[in-house]
């Protein structure tokens, strides 16, 4: 009989270790309850290229934190254990490439072992409900000054310009949500982030693809800028460098260029992603529209057709830093494109002066015939 009350006794204090032990691990997090890996649409995935170039895992891990993310969940459990590295770079893919998720904070917790991802907003629920409604309401807005344009180019065209028109740089002010689609469409001021978010989010209400790039500049600052597919072609855009906060005045320096042009003064980290090659020069405004030159020769003849159309603001890219160089000393002080107007047929009576604009950085000319 002892020997049966011993038995007992043994499988009672081992039934207490067991739930006592699972009652631990379900407290440490060892064993929690986990969602069933799912995965974005093909819909949601196609206006997501760095989504794409996610393993399995990571798209799974992605997905979990979108929906938690759209819903601020204080607690967004994961389909299984990450390394502490991949949820960090994931979070920052998110933070940046989700342009709607304006409100998530870029300050992240993570661990070496990450299970469950701990979030950080901007605000409470509430204050962000109502900057949600903001949003959209603005982004209706915007969509319908870019519905009309049929080209996936001419849709571009119309984000890059409605953002450089509806907002103004912030230089330095710690605003909280300058970094954000929110500050620069909502707000109307935002850094190159900000500028670069909301590109992001226009063009995918548009049907185009676009990814945020971070990096440097040829200054060594940290900057952001974006990159746009068109017709299958990538290109670089970058909506805050042609942003010249002078009402009506909208620069084409940065506008569907291919890597060797802005590659001179942009150089992405590809610290989360890889972004894409941009080998294709065709639909750059200079080349488009004619204004590159390689000679002199080439020089005068983009002066001459630009001014017999009336144009009394000519801009011109150089493809020899020489030519660059020595413009104003050849057409300029020596009045050469006062003589080419004349010979135009310009009416030059009026005429007092020839201003000129350089970039250096792009190995462009402005020239303003006052």
């Amino acid at each position: 009989m002892a020997k049966k009350a011993l038995i007992i006794g043994f499988i009672c204090i081992c039934v207490m270790f067991v739930v006592s032990g699972v009652t631990f691990l379900r407290e440490s997090g060892v064993l929690r309850d986990r969602p069933e890996p799912q995965y974005l649409s093909d819909e949601e995935a196609e206006y997501r290229p760095v989504y794409e170039q996610l393993s399995d895992g990571e798209k799974a891990a992605y997905e979990a934190l979108l929906r938690g993310i759209d819903g601020m969940k204080d607690v967004i459990p994961l389909p299984r254990d990450i390394d502490g590295d991949v949820y960090s770079r994931l979070y920052c893919i998110i933070e940046k490439q989700e342009a709607e998720f304006f409100y998530l904070d870029s300050v992240f917790n993570t661990a070496k072992i990450v299970g469950e991802a701990k979030m950080n907003y901007r605000e409470a629920a509430d204050l962000v409900e109502w900057k949600r409604y903001e949003l959209d309401a603005v982004v209706n807005k915007a969509m319908k000054t870019i519905e009309g344009a049929g080209s996936e180019t001419q849709r571009a065209r119309r984000i890059h310009d409605y953002l450089i028109r509806s907002c103004t740089y912030n230089i330095g002010k710690d605003e909280k949500y300058a970094a954000t689609a929110y500050g620069c469409l909502v707000e109307r001021e935002a850094n190159c982030e900000g500028y670069a978010k909301a590109f992001n989010l226009l063009a995918s209400k548009a049907g185009l693809k676009s990814v945020l790039i971070t990096g440097k500049n040829d200054k060594g600052e940290n900057h952001a800028w974006n990159q746009v597919n068109i017709d299958g072609q990538w290109y670089n855009v970058d909506v805050t460098w042609d942003d010249t906060d002078v009402s009506g005045v909208i620069r084409n320096n940065y506008f569907l260029c291919d890597d060797e042009s802005f590659g001179r003064t942009h150089f992405a980290d590809n610290k989360y992603f890889q972004s894409f090659e941009c080998g294709d020069n065709s639909r750059d405004y200079y080349v488009s529209n004619d204004l590159v030159a390689d000679s002199f020769g080439k020089t005068e003849e983009i002066l001459r057709r630009e001014i017999k159309k009336g144009n009394d603001e000519i801009r011109i890219k150089f493809t020899d830093e020489e030519l660059f160089e020595t413009f104003g000393k050849n057409f300029i002080d020596n009045q050469r494109v006062f003589e080419i107007a004349l010979e135009c047929g310009a009416d030059i009576g009026g005429m007092t002066a020839v201003t000129l604009e350089e970039n250096a950085q792009n190995m462009v000319v402005t020239v303003v015939l006052n």
